[in-house]
């Protein structure tokens, strides 16, 4: 029988499902910290609006480049969500976006997410790089890739406004030999 690559010690990452546009979504539009951290404040969205999103990713394609999974913690209640992104094949190079509601963070789960996406990415789908930017405000997240073993490759300086003023965005990086040297099958 096949292991659950995508199950860990204290989350699952899963397909988005129509429930989680209640359990989920409409939680976080109310949480300006975490859109400030990932990108900037935006005009509210009507609930029809972030039903047909929730929708069409419910409808995602396995074998499309970018890709949004829900977190789900032991209970089976969804805490955040990580998504790939600017995926290049060629190169062997795939990024990703996360956000955990305010209530679950630092309690792990963000860096099991990662750790099992990078994990399939390496191992299952032959990938080489994983790269992230991070504004220079979210010192958090800088934290826990640091923690991780991601390595400061770059600054974009001064490429993100958010709550008015610019902001540098900080790029990380993390081969899959590094990532293997790091999370060693226990």
């Amino acid at each position: 029988m096949m292991k659950d690559c995508f199950k860990g010690h204290k989350i699952r990452l899963r397909a988005v499902e129509m429930s989680d546009l209640e359990d989920y979504y409409l939680k976080t539009d109310g949480d300006t910290d975490a859109l400030e951290s990932s990108d900037r404040l935006i005009f509210p969205v009507s609930k029809e609006t972030r039903r047909k999103r929730i929708e069409s990713l419910s409808h995602q394609n396995p074998y499309d480049e970018t890709y949004t999974l829900i977190i789900e913690n032991e209970e089976g209640v969804p805490v955040g969500n990580i998504n790939t992104h600017s995926i290049n094949r060629i190169d062997g190079v795939f990024m990703y976006g996360l956000g955990i509601l305010k209530s679950y963070r630092r309690k792990g789960y963000g860096r099991e997410a990662i750790e099992l996406l990078c994990r399939f990415y390496f191992e299952t789908l032959n990938f080489r790089k994983v790269e992230v930017h991070i504004y220079g405000f979210n010192q958090s997240s800088i934290t826990l890739h640091e923690k991780m073993g991601f390595i400061k490759e770059g600054v974009l300086r001064q490429n993100h406004y958010a709550n008015n003023q610019y902001h540098d965005t900080y790029c990380y990086g993390l081969l899959k030999e590094e990532f293997h040297e790091i999370f060693r099958k226990k």
